[in-house]
């Protein structure tokens, strides 16, 4: 079947800027950003290319935190500082851990975001595959035990392309209209994820600015993706 027409908004430098400050703003200037149809190493290297708007700050290998450019140039570095050295494992956390139909949600999504880059057929390279997600399988194996959403085109020797057939956020319940007004619920998800990734799919997890009552009835709201012990 024919790939479905991707979200192409937002489609320009100034449009995405706007989006990613909205989110920011509504974080109280430092978060996490998340945009619709865009790899995290196409949004990451956007971020990194306005470093007038941006200020990026790694947080562990892949994870990193943006903070308004603005809001430091106030005085804020110390705060962001802060939310950098946490390593996730805040006293006021819940214990989680993640289901691995999320995770391999989590997986297809951002495959299909890199395939996106490329117009929905390309290489898919992911250099962190085995500590994020080395409980699904290799990569290749992964992608041919799911023909519906890719089909794998060999190449060279060990070499493939892949084209991406279907978006897997269907399965993951987002829409244009839920991810452009619950960006928070997204944001978070993705967080999350990361926070537990980077713990072998269990640990402790937290989201700044929330409270412990507020994110454990987060994670229980969703017990198809989390288990909270």
């Amino acid at each position: 079947p024919p790939m479905s027409a991707p979200r192409t908004w937002p489609d320009s430098d100034t449009a995405a800027i706007a989006e990613v400050e909205a989110q920011l703003r509504s974080q109280g200037g430092q978060g996490k950003v998340w945009v619709h149809g865009w790899s995290a190493r196409q949004l990451r290297t956007f971020l990194e290319s306005h470093p007038e708007t941006f200020s990026v700050t790694p947080t562990s290998a892949s994870a990193y935190v943006v903070a308004l450019a603005e809001r430091l140039d106030a005085g804020a570095a110390e705060s962001d500082e802060a939310l950098a050295a946490d390593d996730g494992s805040a006293a006021d956390g819940c214990d989680v851990s993640i289901d691995t139909s999320f995770l391999e949600l989590c997986a297809l999504t951002e495959i299909a975001g890199q395939l996106r880059e490329y117009g929905g057929h390309g290489k898919v390279y992911i250099d962190t595959w085995t500590s994020r997600f080395g409980a699904l399988g290799p990569l290749r194996e992964f992608m041919e035990a799911r023909p519906d959403t890719f089909c794998l085109m060999p190449g060279q020797g060990s070499a493939y392309t892949v084209t991406l057939l279907r978006e897997p956020e269907e399965d993951l319940g987002i829409t244009d209209d839920a991810c452009d007004n619950d960006i928070e619920e997204v944001v978070a998800l993705e967080e999350l994820t990361e926070q537990l990734q980077s713990q072998g799919g269990a640990g402790k997890v937290w989201m700044p600015g929330w409270s412990p009552q507020k994110l454990r009835a987060f994670l229980e709201a969703r017990s198809n993706f989390f288990t909270v012990v």
